[in-house]
Order: C-alpha cells, then sequence, then structure tokens
C-alpha cells in the first residue's frame, strides 16, 4: 500500500482537503469536521499550549475543562448516529499520545497495544476515547488516532517557530535531551487519516506518529543541520514549565511512540525518517518555511 498520495486522488475535492489540512494541526488546534456525503465522521481533539479563553497557560484544572467539552462534543456526535436513519461507516476520533502518560524518563516503546498512562494525561486523554468508543456499540466501525508532534508549513505552527529560533542561532534541544519526540509529516498524517477511513481492518487505537522517532537531541541536530545552524542553545525544562505549565510535560517527558498498527497493516511512510521529513517543510537556501 502506498503512502499519503495514493488516497489524495481528485475524489478528495477542495473542501474536503481544507477540512483535513484545519483537522491536522497536532498541538494547537481543536476542531470539528462530519462530512456525511463521504460518508465517515472524524472528531479530532488535541492541547492547546495556552488556554484558548484566557491566553494564560494551562493548569490541570483548564485542561480538564477542555476534556468535558470535548466528550460532551464527542457524546452528541454519537448520540447523533444513533438516531441517524443512515448511519457512517465509520467513525475517527482523534486522541494524542499523552494517552500513554508523561510520569518520568522511559525508553520503553509504547504501541498501540500498551496501556494507558496512570498519571492525569492518561486519566485526562481517556474519557474522550472511551466516549468515541462508544459508536462501536451502533456497529460502527471506530477509530482512534492518537497523534504526535504534526511538522507542517504552517506559518504559526511548531515547526515555522523553531526554525525561526534556528535562524537566529537560538536553536537547540529541550533538557534534558535524552527524552523522545514522537513526529509525524502532515503528508503521512493525512495519509493515515484515509487509511482509518478506508481500510476496515483499521479499528480501535492507531498511532499516528513516524517509524523514525527521535530523540530532542536528535531532533534538534537534524534541524540545525538542516537549517545550516547550530543546535547549540539548549532550552532548560524548568524554563518551558514557567513558560507552558504543565503542557511543557508533553516535551520534557516526550514517549517512544511507534505506528506498529499501520507498519503491520502495511501503509508506506511518505517522509519514515525526520531530515526527509524536514528537507521537504524547509527551504534550504532561505531556510524558511516552504509554502
Amino acid at each position: 500500500m502506498r503512502g499519503a498520495r495514493r488516497f489524495l486522488s481528485p475524489r478528495w475535492n477542495t473542501s474536503t482537503l481544507n477540512i483535513l489540512k484545519c483537522v491536522l494541526s497536532g498541538t494547537i488546534y481543536f476542531a470539528l469536521a462530519s462530512l456525511p456525503f463521504l460518508d465517515w465522521t472524524s472528531k479530532t481533539g488535541s492541547y492547546f499550549l495556552t488556554n484558548p479563553k484566557t491566553g494564560k497557560r494551562q493548569t490541570q484544572a483548564s485542561l480538564r475543562a477542555e476534556t468535558q467539552n470535548r466528550v460532551r462534543g464527542i457524546g452528541g456526535l454519537v448520540r447523533a448516529m444513533a438516531e441517524a436513519q443512515v448511519k457512517p461507516q465509520v467513525f475517527v476520533s482523534a486522541s494524542s499520545v499523552g494517552t500513554y502518560g508523561y510520569a518520568g524518563f522511559t525508553d520503553a516503546e509504547f504501541t498501540e497495544n500498551s496501556p494507558p498512562g496512570t498519571d492525569f494525561w492518561g486519566h485526562d486523554s481517556l474519557p474522550w476515547e472511551e466516549a468515541a468508543l462508544e459508536a462501536e456499540r451502533l456497529g460502527i466501525r471506530t477509530v482512534v488516532m492518537r497523534t504526535g508532534y504534526v511538522l507542517d508549513a504552517q506559518p504559526q505552527g511548531g515547526l515555522a517557530q523553531q526554525v525561526a529560533q534556528f535562524r537566529r542561532g537560538f536553536g537547540g534541544p529541550v533538557l534534558p535531551g535524552t527524552q523522545w519526540l514522537p513526529w509525524i509529516h502532515v503528508a503521512d498524517e493525512v495519509g493515515l487519516l484515509a487509511l482509518a477511513l478506508e481500510d476496515a481492518r483499521v479499528h480501535g487505537p492507531l498511532n499516528g506518529t513516524a517509524p523514525g522517532v527521535v530523540r530532542s537531541q536528535e531532533f534538534a541536530q537534524t534541524l540545525g543541520q538542516v537549517v545550516g545552524k547550530p543546535a547549540r542553545l539548549p532550552t532548560p525544562g524548568v524554563l518551558l514549565r514557567m513558560g507552558f505549565g504543565v503542557v511543557a510535560e508533553t516535551i520534557i517527558h516526550g514517549r517512544r511512540v511507534v505506528p506498529r498498527k499501520a507498519l503491520n497493516l502495511g501503509y508506506q511512510f511518505q517522509f519514515a525518517t525526520l531530515e526527509s521529513a524536514l528537507r521537504d517543510l524547509v527551504d534550504s537556501e532561505s531556510n524558511v518555511i516552504r509554502k
């Protein structure tokens, strides 16, 4: 099976692709898409780095409030599908790799069969996954997509901000640097979403990460090579906590999340290595994100 381009056929019209671009903003976007004409429904969610209402850093209380809103939204979708005369064949609900938790440092490999974390993050992610899986009771194939750090070309996205830091000479890893950073190129995120929609073998959790997961140190070094600037200014975890509060744990204690299910199903990643993904997105001459 080929990668993302295999799914971007003419039947994916402009409005559909625009929706897909919206819902694949990884770490800072939350959106809802319902496309009955494609016979599927998608509910996506991820963590805001700051509280969208106050603009201040997140707390466990504000994150729980976001989760409650998502659970209500997903529950409304499931109820609507239950009442629909013609039910969708598949329901895709996007979660995050935070389901595996961020309690301390570990080199353990996390696959779709790994248990959820027992810390705040694991407990916070599970409710909206469980709410989505209620659709299975309706006979609807349900997929929960656990997405990592999505690398894309958005001007205000995380990668663009990192490139800007490196260009100014302030690039480097987040300490300690040995923690893992599960990432994925946006083209493969779209490809995995399409795989979930079209392949009846896919159900339950699906890790939205690339097979070439790296540590924070390697991510910074590779980005520095692509941009042409050294990764010599590390960011202490304490500064990240001061800036982003509890959300900083998702970066400081990153997990080694691998896309075992996608690989077993034969999905071929268009960008399996970090360097290939970064060189596709970052212009080597101007060191800016490609349009």
